[in-house]
């Protein structure tokens, strides 16, 4: 079976979309990153065709998600430069569970539901004091 890499995303609503893709295109101007979709990753890792098909085909038509925000922050990593965290929500995570135990390859993914609003590399600490200067 030839396998690829593959990531699940959970996308917000029409309306939650577009206010974080407007936050998300503000800061990627302002500090000339990549501009990006919204989006929060559900599932990292290695996959075939036939199991995302069916993995796709079990959740297509899941009803809305209540995510509930804790915090935006910070962090030397790339992907969470800046961040809002997430409430785990429990149906969210029992969705990560089933593709990773449905994977013939499981993956090492760590699920910590955040949505990313910049990717950008920051000398030392310099993203925690641009964080406490950014309104999100």
């Amino acid at each position: 079976m030839n396998q690829s890499s593959i990531s699940f995303w959970a996308l917000p609503s029409r309306q939650t979309k577009e206010y974080y893709q407007n936050k998300i295109n503000s800061l990627s101007e302002r500090y000339k990153s990549n501009v990006f979709i919204p989006h929060i990753t559900i599932y990292v890792g290695k996959s075939t065709f036939e199991e995302s098909r069916v993995i796709l085909s079990a959740f297509i038509n899941k009803q809305q998600l209540t995510l509930i925000p804790l915090a935006v922050e910070a962090s030397a990593e790339l992907a969470k430069t800046f961040y809002i965290s997430f409430k785990l929500n429990l149906e969210l995570q029992s969705f990560c569970e089933y593709i990773n135990d449905n994977m013939s390859s499981p993956s090492k993914y760590v699920f910590s539901p955040h949505m990313s609003l910049l990717y950008k590399k920051f000398k030392d600490n310099e993203y925690f004091s641009l964080l406490n200067r950014e309104v999100v």
